[in-house]
């Protein structure tokens, strides 16, 4: 895909929904931005995902909105097992399925659950 129109698009609606105050905008954004990062790859990828994650998380925090919490701690999973940052990995991985169960979303809690199997895989290797 257009790794640079879709990161233009993103920051471009952060950008309002920042000028418009409008937290829950601004951490779904913060997350499409992630998404971007991740499928692009690589450690700098991976290293920004990991900015961008916490930024989310703490206004999903702020919002106390479980399920952008949830997405959040995956994205930081991810960006950990790219990084093969395998413990954390697992321990950001159970707790985005935790949030996920928490509320009872099964996609989020099978999201979490794959990317725990894949650092679990990684760390027998």
């Amino acid at each position: 895909g257009d790794h640079e129109l879709a990161f233009g698009a993103s920051e471009e609606a952060l950008v309002l929904c920042r000028k418009a105050g409008d937290g829950a905008g601004e951490a779904l954004m913060l997350l499409e931005i992630c998404n971007t990062h991740l499928a692009k790859g690589g450690r700098d990828a991976a290293d920004a995902v990991t900015r961008t994650a916490k930024e989310a998380l703490t206004l999903f925090q702020k919002g106390a909105d479980r399920r952008g919490e949830s997405a959040a701690w995956h994205n930081l999973a991810r960006a950990h097992l790219a990084r093969e940052e395998l413990e954390e990995a697992t321990n950001t991985a159970k707790e985005a399925h935790r949030l996920g169960a928490h509320i009872g979303d099964k996609q989020l809690q099978a999201s979490a659950l794959a990317t725990l199997g894949e650092a679990c895989l990684a760390r027998g290797r």
